[in-house]
């Protein structure tokens, strides 16, 4: 599976997980200048969660929570700012981060870190 084909994989695994916890997805892969959005979804509160996603096939280059660098966080914040703009959209939410490691049995471990 290519990179791009990954990570495609690991958001729609994303996406599972989160649904399986109540939540609606709304919006996947949004763009900005500022940084990219993976994941917005609503809670069953009308919360909104802002999801940065990432996806590791092993462990070789690290563990997936370390791959969240605060620059990265910080180009979501602004990402989010713009998207609130341009949708107009004031409800209350909050960041995400959800790791996904593909482990050598091919089983998923996620990793959920609300911020």
């Amino acid at each position: 599976m290519e990179k791009h084909e990954f990570g495609l994989w690991a958001e729609e695994q994303a996406c599972r997980f989160l649904e399986a916890r109540g939540m609606r997805v709304l919006e996947r892969r949004v763009r900005f200048r500022e940084g990219e959005i993976d994941v917005i979804c609503e809670g069953p509160d009308g919360r909104l969660l802002f999801v940065e996603v990432k996806g590791r096939r092993s462990a070789e280059f690290g563990d997936v929570v370390e791959s969240l660098t605060t620059q990265k966080v910080r180009r979501t914040r602004r990402a989010i700012w713009r998207w609130r703009e341009a949708s107009g959209d004031r409800r209350p939410g909050r960041m995400a981060f959800l790791g996904l490691e593909l482990m050598p049995n091919k089983h998923l471990k996620f990793h959920f870190h609300d911020f």
